[in-house]
């Protein structure tokens, strides 16, 4: 029987088109409504393959993650040390260029899940830097708080880059010197000693 013509989605489907929302006009533009005109749809025929706003929310965002931490690992794959580092540095930032909406809503996840929600996706991206970052000796607790400064700096520089970093020296220096700044530190054994 020949189809109607009309068009027609499932989940995967929509949270393709949830995802390019989200890339073009970031989380807060991601609505049913946004998503359901990208599918040539109407909005009550997502409630179908989602749990309303909320769990479209939840949906990108996990997603982003899973999508964050296989990128994270392919990129430290095989390598270790000031090598590893910058390969997490370019992996981050590529990801937030390709993919910007994706990219905040990976690393602001807590605005939109629990960590419960988020832990699987994200686990594979930790255990690529973790491993980046024991090379250097690191272990435990401090081998945590390496991994959250080091992560931190470079998500708060790359979303602070396109609007405050106009002045001279250039941003590439800027970011080319943080990557460095911690590779050295490790590198050299310097870090603080910690108690948790």
């Amino acid at each position: 029987m020949a189809g109607t013509g009309k068009p027609r989605a499932d989940r995967a489907a929509v949270l393709e088109a949830a995802c390019r929302v989200t890339d073009r006009d970031g989380m807060d533009g991601l609505t049913l409504a946004s998503v359901a005109a990208e599918l040539g749809l109407h909005s009550s025929s997502l409630y179908n393959h989602v749990d309303g706003l909320e769990g479209l929310r939840k949906s990108v965002t996990v997603a982003a993650l899973a999508e964050l931490s296989e990128r994270l690992r392919d990129a430290v794959l095989g390598r270790g040390g000031a090598a590893g580092m910058r390969a997490i540095a370019d992996a981050y930032r590529a990801y937030a260029a390709e993919r910007p909406g994706r990219f905040r809503a990976a690393t602001s996840w807590h605005l939109w899940c629990r960590w419960e929600e988020v832990q699987d996706a994200a686990d594979g991206g930790l255990r690529a830097i973790h491993a980046v970052i024991s090379s250097f000796g690191l272990e435990g607790i401090a081998l945590r708080h390496a991994a959250r400064a080091y992560t931190s700096a470079l998500i708060g520089f790359i979303q602070a880059a396109d609007h405050a970093f106009t002045a001279p020296p250039s941003a590439e220096g800027t970011f080319d010197y943080l990557v460095s700044l911690f590779s050295d530190a490790f590198a050299a054994g310097r870090w603080p000693a910690s108690n948790g």
